[in-house]
């Protein structure tokens, strides 16, 4: 943990007992864990083991009682996705999409994909197959863009996925390593307007 004030007073004797994090978002849920005095700049301490995919508040304290109060946070991570909204994206690629889950974190890492497990696809105009820059919106949502339907294509034959469903897959680490869920996406067919009466 980086920061300031990382001192004890004076004597910068602290009292090890006191040096403290704090993991947790509520007081029923905190996580105090031990910490080392690296410098009046710099504390450590041991994540603790966690139970499921979910961001914590961490807070610091150096003599036990008054913790910080900045709102960071620490993600244990392991993204799943569970929805996506909206499922109908327009032929254009211009539909954002939020990809609705848990175990997001903002890593400045998060991507989408889009793939299709039995038939492999690819999109022209991708550095990678089919993956897609994604925002960090909270710990429950990612948000992305689209592909055009006409550059995404089976692999195998070279021709455009039409109105078959694709997989929206995400990752919040530099690996590239997304998920495997079942929330699929569809393209629909645009509404054109030819003409209107009074």
């Amino acid at each position: 943990m980086f920061g300031t004030g990382f001192d004890c007073g004076e004597d910068s004797d602290c009292d090890k007992d006191d040096l403290l994090c704090r993991f947790g978002n509520s007081p029923s849920q905190y996580i105090y864990v031990k910490a080392e005095l690296v410098s009046d700049t710099n504390m450590r301490c041991k994540v603790p083991e966690y139970t499921k995919p979910d961001v914590l508040k961490v807070e610091v304290t150096v003599n036990g009682e008054s913790y910080t109060s900045d709102g960071r946070t620490y993600g244990f991570f392991d993204p799943f996705v569970l929805d996506a909204q909206p499922r109908l994206i327009a032929t254009d690629g211009s539909t954002q999409v939020e990809i609705k889950g848990i175990g997001f974190v903002d890593s400045n890492e998060a991507k989408a994909q889009y793939s299709r497990r039995d038939n492999p696809i690819y999109c022209a105009g991708a550095a990678a197959n089919c993956v897609k820059p994604a925002t960090f919106k909270d710990k429950n949502t990612l948000v992305t863009s689209t592909f055009a339907q006409a550059d995404v294509k089976y692999t195998s034959t070279n021709k455009s996925v039409l109105w078959d469903p694709v997989y929206i897959d995400a990752t919040v680490t530099k690996d590239d390593e997304f998920t495997a869920n079942n929330v699929e996406v569809f393209y629909y067919q645009d509404p054109v307007l030819s003409s209107s009466n009074i």
